[in-house]
């Protein structure tokens, strides 16, 4: 489990996990979330162009499990940040990056 707080939105937590460019075409994520304050989004693609919204929080002081196909192809990398304008402040827990 990791304990992640930012102050602004789009902070967070990336995970490489092949080179920029390569990877699966399709690929399905899942992370759980327990927000204390603001959204959590995750989202998974190539390199600098991965959106955090391919699936967000919708809950404050509950575990929450997102899941979603990747955004953006190929799938390489991997993020769960803040979507809220003030940040956030969550837990992560048992995060995965699965290709068919």
């Amino acid at each position: 489990m990791i304990h992640v707080c930012t102050t602004g939105q789009d902070d967070g937590l990336v995970q490489v996990f092949l080179p920029h460019n390569t990877g699966p075409q399709h690929a399905r994520s899942s992370v759980w979330v327990f927000v204390l304050r603001g959204k959590v989004g995750m989202g998974t693609g190539n390199g600098g162009s991965t959106g955090d919204h391919d699936a967000q929080s919708t809950q404050i002081g509950k575990w929450q499990q997102l899941q979603a196909p990747n955004g953006v192809a190929p799938a390489n990398e991997f993020i769960i940040y803040a979507t809220s304008p003030g940040g956030a402040c969550f837990y992560i827990d048992d995060a995965s990056v699965i290709a068919p």
